[in-house]
């Protein structure tokens, strides 16, 4: 069908376009949808992609979403030439490379669709403060909004670095140098990488009469941008360190810990970001240290931790959570408790600050030890520590990480009455936002709502769904495009990559009735004898790096990407596994995974994966049985049904005691919120 018949078709605002008054800039938007029809290499205002639902999603956001942000540019923004040439701008980005990754561009275009839908909505503020992020990749759309300076306060605020790396948008605004401000106050490391040099943020923000700025030039006057002090702005700001002292600090790791850890106690202090940013390099140092002495006695293995403080024990496992491993925290936890000065465990979190608070509660729950410290409170403390968790995850900038910690605790609360109050808590967070027409609250709090196993409709009424995804399994056909079922397992050259590929491979030739092992230079290919066509390809460790473009090459060539993917490896090589995700990938078996940043990556690489995780790092004890009895499943015909795959595993590895550590998809309340929320 030609594309301008396409916009004629009846909308809206069909009135408004007249095609012998289309400007150049609509032409330009419209060339660029031509080339993206063409990227699968048919004309028909479709992206055809294995998966259907991922074809259908792909028409609505690259051609009719497009064209109705086209039409309301026309409609109410005809002189603005400028919102032409950006969103054709946002368009050419688009290639064979990334197409596929429809979740961040639904989310920005959608994001784009409602502002220019209802210009002067006063809801405009509220819908780009609940999506920074997103904000700030549009700014050219948002700088001649009354309310674009209080916005940018506040991304300065929650996202400095991502404040600045925006400064040419707004750099010809009349309030510039107050968002350069507010970003130097909320991160001076972000801002110290300009001083002295001839960028345009430099000129600017040493025109500032702002003393907390006079002091970060100050610091570069005296110690350079190599400087480690910036962190302790707060402190040298106040009187209570010299700058020469606060970088003589600054050289000694563990002292300079310390500090950290009590300045982040106070919940207002200059250089927030910053010291959260060093916060967390330090800590996930020291529990890379503790990781790798996992086959050490707990002498050696702790010994760094010897003489830390409760405190500083606390803040290891909450900034080096992305990365510790069960034995790494439990074996904190046990010292921390140990150390612990307060009577009652609400009152160190309070004596923190609530630092990070609901980061320890959600450790604790998916560790088994939350009863452990809930034991040390009053039974009020508990009520008012649920209440904590709850309150306040719908102001954060769009940041989903606490409403998914949220999820994450509740689904491992095993008091019963503990577990009410969590409910009466999110109710009453439902109805205030319901009070108060805020729409991403009224969402974030139904969908959580949901997951408690409450109706969110008996509050909201019919105006809004929460439909959430059970993730309860897949069916075989979804897994088997073409009529073959293709995986891929990654394997990494580290201390035990050789040891888990070939366990691995051992496992299938062992049953060499049903499947066939055979060696192909980097990779072994192994695929099924009987049954259904199920193909794995796993890479030599020591052949990784060459290993995996052939194999990408292979699946291109064969225009099948792999079904199910494994990583095989430790947390630090994960973001290379999530990078090799296919738009059809419907499983994704991730180890020790993360949060909410590494779930959302998934999610924004294949759409439709289902995750299974571990709360550490996954063994071959149970990886080998896990993904043999899968595969055999695949192999037989079945739909892939994760309750009872589990129950199976569940009799094969009762005595595996890191089993209890894996965790199947219907059963990460996290991961299933994401998924509601993103296909909102």
């Amino acid at each position: 069908m030609n594309r301008l018949l396409l916009l004629l078709l009846p909308l809206a605002f069909a009135g408004a376009l007249q095609s012998q008054n289309t400007p150049d800039g609509r032409s330009a938007v419209r060339l660029e949808q031509d080339r993206i029809d063409m990227l699968d290499g048919m004309a028909d205002l479709e992206l055809h992609f294995p998966n259907p639902s991922l074809t259908r999603r792909a028409k609505h956001l690259y051609f009719e979403l497009i064209d109705r942000i086209s039409g309301h540019i026309e409609l109410n923004y005809p002189s603005e030439t400028e919102y032409w040439n950006t969103l054709a701008q946002d368009l050419a980005g688009i290639n064979r490379t990334n197409m596929q990754f429809l979740s961040s561009y639904e989310q920005y275009f959608d994001l784009l669709d409602q502002i220019l839908s209802h210009p002067g909505d006063s809801r405009e503020l509220e819908l780009v403060q609940n999506r920074v992020l997103i904000g700030l990749k549009m700014m050219p759309y948002l700088l001649k909004r009354p309310w674009c300076r209080s916005f940018l306060n506040y991304a300065a605020g929650v996202f400095p670095y991502e404040v600045l790396r925006v400064y040419q948008d707004f750099s010809n605004e009349g309030y510039a140098l107050e968002i350069l401000e507010q970003v130097a106050i909320h991160d001076p490391n972000a801002m110290k990488q300009y001083l002295g040099t001839y960028h345009p943020v430099n000129m600017l923000i040493q025109t500032s009469n702002d003393p907390v700025v006079q002091t970060l030039i100050d610091i570069h006057i005296s110690q350079g941008s190599r400087a480690r002090s910036y962190t302790l702005i707060d402190w040298i700001y106040k009187g209570k360190f010299t700058l020469e002292a606060a970088e003589a600090l600054c050289n000694n790791e563990d002292a300079y810990f310390g500090k950290l850890v009590e300045l982040r106690k106070s919940k207002q202090i200059l250089g927030a970001y910053s010291v959260d940013q060093e916060l967390g390099a330090i800590a996930l140092d020291k529990i890379r240290h503790m990781n790798l002495l996992h086959d050490e006695s707990d002498e050696v293995r702790f010994a760094s931790v010897r003489y830390n403080s409760a405190e500083e024990l606390y803040s290891l496992m909450v900034y080096g959570q992305e990365e510790i491993f069960t034995s790494t925290f439990n074996g904190l936890f046990k010292r921390f408790m140990a150390r612990r000065p307060d009577s009652s465990g609400f009152g160190f979190l309070k004596r923190m600050g609530m630092n990070k608070f609901r980061t320890f509660v959600k450790m604790c729950a998916g560790y088994n030890t939350l009863q452990s410290f809930l034991n040390t409170m009053e039974p009020f403390e508990r009520v008012v520590l649920m209440d904590e968790v709850v309150k306040g995850i719908d102001r954060t900038g769009g940041n989903l990480a606490p409403a998914v910690e949220v999820a994450d605790i509740f689904g491992s609360i095993t008091d019963p009455q503990l577990k009410e109050k969590f409910i009466q808590r999110l109710e009453k967070e439902l109805s205030n936002n319901i009070a108060q027409g805020h729409d991403y609250g009224i969402r974030l709090f139904g969908f959580l709502y949901k997951l408690a196993g409450k109706d969110p409709q008996a509050l909201t009424g019919p105006a809004y769904r929460f439909d959430i995804p059970d993730l309860a399994g897949i069916e075989s056909q979804l897994l088997f495009p073409g009529g073959k079922h293709v995986q891929l397992h990654v394997f990494y050259n580290d201390d035990d990559g050789e040891s888990s590929y070939n366990s691995f491979v051992q496992t299938f030739y062992n049953d060499k009735i049903n499947w066939q092992v055979t060696p192909s230079g980097m990779y072994t290919l192994i695929s099924a004898k009987t049954g259904q066509k199920v193909v794995i390809y796993a890479n030599k460790p020591e052949f990784h790096d060459e290993a995996i473009p052939q194999l990408q090459e292979l699946f291109e060539k064969d225009k099948h990407e792999p079904d199910l993917v494994v990583h095989r490896g430790h947390s630090y090589h994960l973001s290379g596994t999530i990078a090799l995700l296919g738009s059809n990938t419907r499983v994704a078996i991730l180890g020790s995974c993360g949060g909410y940043q590494n779930i959302s990556r998934v999610l924004d690489q294949a759409a439709e994966a289902q995750i299974v995780s571990s709360k550490q790092i996954g063994t071959f004890t149970v990886n080998n049985v896990l993904l043999k009895d899968l595969s055999d499943m695949l192999r037989e015909g079945k739909n892939l049904n994760w309750q009872e795959l589990w129950a199976q595993l569940d009799r094969k590895l009762a005595s595996n005691n890191r089993w209890a550590d894996y965790i199947p998809p219907y059963k990460n309340l996290g991961m299933r919120f994401i998924k509601a929320f993103q296909q909102i």
